[in-house]
């Protein structure tokens, strides 16, 4: 769904098609086809891998696919904005914190940075110094306060001994080593990353596990907290609710909301940090520090 216009969904799969849909406010009333669509655009035989809503932009969505193309599409105008080809297929992309960039992940286990108007390579990180196997998702947030800011990266995968890691990046470095890569476990689920940008919390899922971890993040450095361990079946899928007044329980001082699905329930865990009652009546700004949200340049 678009961050900007939550009634438009996004759609693509193996056919190489491109589609959106508009939802009405009550919900579809009867199975839709494509002559209904909002947009539609077909990619060619190459099944799409991903589709990003750009986080600022109306109507910004990026497709990448099958073999190496990304394709940026202006909704707005009704057509292919750009397309560019990558040195080898995408595992995993995202945008920068500002939206002028796109950060992947490939089948080589390096970190790319690529300029979104020209589709030009603007950085890659360095894979051979850490002798990592393959990231797998990354995640490019934009942080908030003095302890963390937009110029980091987050990244997931695995080592040539096949235990689980997360590493933090500084994008203006990347062809030097990661600020902190630490060794999980070796599980063989695909590491999930989510940030809340107010309270600069890492959370860490994967499907089939019970555990669910937590990382406070200092000056692009992780310190890991109580993790989350559920009873029953392991985690089939999960989201972090994004941070708002109207999501949190700020006198409770709430800091984090996730949503644990599994094959039966889709289960809301909530998250708060200790604090005595009287302590209780007065924001927590130490808690939740301020983020912005900042303008395409």
């Amino acid at each position: 769904f678009s961050p900007i216009h939550p009634s438009l969904l996004a759609s693509g799969g193996d056919d190489g098609r491109v589609i959106v849909w508009s939802i009405p406010d009550e919900g579809p009333k009867h199975a839709a086809d494509i002559s209904s669509a909002a947009f539609h655009s077909s990619i060619g035989r190459h099944s799409v891998r991903q589709l990003l809503w750009h986080p600022f932009l109306r109507g910004g969505l990026v497709s990448t696919e099958s073999d190496t193309s990304v394709r940026f599409f202006d909704l707005e105008a009704e057509k292919q904005a750009s397309c560019f080809s990558l040195p080898n297929p995408p595992n995993c992309a995202c945008f920068s914190g500002d939206g002028n960039a796109l950060v992947m992940t490939g089948k080589d286990g390096k970190v790319r940075i690529f300029d979104l108007r020209s589709g030009s390579m603007v950085d890659e990180s360095n894979r051979n110094d850490e002798k990592w196997d393959l990231n797998r998702q990354i995640c490019f947030r934009n942080m908030s306060g003095n302890d963390f800011d937009e110029t980091s990266i987050i990244t997931t995968g695995s080592n040539l001994s096949s235990r689980r890691i997360v590493s933090t990046w500084d994008i203006r470095k990347m062809g030097q080593s990661s600020i902190e890569t630490l060794s999980l476990d070796s599980g063989i689920g695909t590491l999930f990353p989510s940030v809340c940008p107010s309270t600069n919390l890492l959370v860490l899922s994967s499907k089939g596990d019970c555990t669910i971890r937590f990382f406070n993040l200092i000056d692009g450095n992780l310190r890991e907290c109580n993790s989350y361990k559920a009873e029953g079946e392991g985690l089939r899928g999960g989201a972090m609710i994004p941070t708002s007044l109207h999501t949190r329980e700020t006198g409770k001082v709430e800091i984090l909301r996730y949503l644990r699905m599994t094959p039966k329930v889709i289960e809301e865990i909530r998250f708060y940090l200790p604090r005595s009652d009287n302590l209780k009546g007065y924001f927590a700004d130490d808690v939740y520090k301020p983020f912005l949200r900042p303008k395409v340049s």
